[in-house]
C-alpha cells in the first residue's frame, strides 16, 4: 500500500561473516527503532527476486523481477587517496563499519605521520599493526571525518550503548584475546581490538578505543 513494512525485513548478507552460513535471515523493527533479528542458514545472498505481490524471494521463478544487490559503502576521496568503508545502520544511527584510514584531511592537506601520538602542539597520526591512530589536535580540526560525516559525541555513543543493551554485538568476531563472551558482530559495527596508542602502543587484542567530540 505504498508503506514500508518494518515487520518483514530480509538480511541478504551479514558483514564480516561472508564465510559462514548465517545469511538470509529476518529482521523487524518496532516504532521505537528496536529490532528483532533471526539469523539465516544460507551462504551470502547476492541476488533477490520480487514477486508480483511485492514478496522477496531468493529463487527465480517465472514473472519475477530480478534485483542485484550492491554493497552500501562510503567512498572517501582525498586528492590521490581513496578509501572505501562499509556503512552499517544500527537502530536509527549510521556508522562506518571500519576504522578510518586517512593520511590526509578532507581538504587534501597531509596529516603529519609520527612515531607516537604524544604531541600536544601538532596534529599527527601514527600507524601500528595496520591501525591508524589520530591525536586530539587532528580530531579537533573538524576536517578529519569524511565529507558529510562526523565524529560521535557522548550523547551519540550513549544512544548506541542503550540500543545494544550493553551486549557484545559491536565487537568483531576475530582479534580479541578474552574468551568469556561470544562476539557476534551482529550489528556489523566491526569494532576491532586495535588497542591504544599514546606514548606507547598497548592493549592490542584487549580494547577498541574511539574518540568522542564531547
Amino acid at each position: 500500500e505504498g508503506k514500508t513494512d518494518l515487520t518483514n525485513g530480509f538480511v541478504a548478507l551479514v558483514e564480516g561473516s561472508e564465510n559462514m552460513n548465517v545469511h538470509g535471515g529476518k529482521v523487524s523493527w518496532d516504532t521505537n527503532g528496536h529490532l528483532t533479528y533471526t539469523a539465516g542458514i544460507s551462504v551470502p545472498v547476492t541476488y533477490i527476486y520480487m514477486t508480483s505481490k511485492g514478496e522477496i524471494v531468493t529463487s527465480r521463478d517465472e514473472n519475477v523481477l530480478q534485483l542485484k544487490l550492491y554493497p552500501y559503502v562510503l567512498t572517501d576521496i582525498r586528492q590521490t587517496e581513496t578509501c572505501v568503508y562499509p556503512i552499517v545502520k544500527i537502530g536509527r544511527q549510521y556508522w562506518m563499519g571500519e576504522n578510518l584510514r586517512a593520511s590526509k584531511y578532507v581538504d587534501g592537506a597531509d596529516i603529519f605521520l609520527a612515531e607516537n601520538c604524544q604531541n600536544p602542539l601538532l596534529g599527527i597520526y601514527c600507524i601500528q599493526e595496520g591501525f591508524f591512530f589520530y591525536n586530539r589536535e587532528v580530531v579537533n580540526t573538524g576536517i578529519l571525518p569524511p565529507s558529510g560525516w562526523k565524529i560521535a559525541d557522548d550523547s551519540t555513543w550513549e544512544i548506541l550503548k542503550t540500543y545494544i543493551k550493553d551486549t557484545s554485538v559491536l565487537k568483531s568476531e576475530l582479534g580479541w584475546k578474552e574468551e568469556n563472551y561470544q562476539n557476534s558482530n551482529l550489528t556489523g559495527f566491526n569494532a576491532t581490538a586495535s588497542g591504544l596508542y599514546n606514548e606507547t602502543y598497548k592493549y592490542k587484542g584487549e580494547y577498541a578505543t574511539f574518540w568522542s567530540m564531547s
